[in-house]
């Protein structure tokens, strides 16, 4: 399918900084893409960093995030079929106190993973934090050569 070249692993970064406590958020980055030439990106690992220090949280919350093909209005799901990455932290709190939850989230093996499409984005939209936060992500890729027909396919999701 997808021949990868022996470079150096590279990465895209994006940042997620929400304008008020709990809003939705959206950024997007270039990948340089030339699917006319067969290039695309075989992503090899995905870091999720919340910046936050998330010690002090009291109440039953959400934070999602999600990387998709496609602009949104809100974070993308599972069953939105241009998400390629879509994760959420849930706590339900039963008695009354402060919550320590990890703020780095790593997504590794993701074999059969490809970007073919000039831009990406992120999405980062939470309820109940109390919190603006500010989120980075770092996606590993390695450039590969892929077919036209395997390009369409990644493009129609089959």
């Amino acid at each position: 399918m997808a021949q990868a070249n022996p470079e150096i692993q590279r990465y895209l970064s994006l940042t997620n900084t929400q304008g008020g406590a709990d809003t939705f958020n959206e950024t997007s980055v270039a990948t340089e893409i030339l699917p006319e030439n067969g290039l695309v990106y075989k992503i090899t690992g995905i870091d999720f960093m919340l910046l936050n220090p998330m010690q002090t949280l009291a109440a039953d919350f959400y934070i999602q995030w999600s990387l998709t093909r496609d602009t949104k209005t809100a974070a993308a799901t599972i069953a939105d079929p241009d998400s390629f990455l879509f994760d959420r932290l849930t706590l339900a709190l039963t008695t009354s106190g402060a919550v320590l939850i990890p703020n780095v989230f790593r997504y590794q093996n993701l074999n059969g993973l490809y970007i073919v499409e000039p831009t990406i984005y992120a999405q980062l939209q939470s309820a109940t934090t109390g919190l603006t936060l500010v989120a980075d992500w770092r996606v590993y890729y390695e450039e590969v050569k892929m077919n036209e027909i395997d390009i369409l396919r990644v493009l129609n999701n089959s």
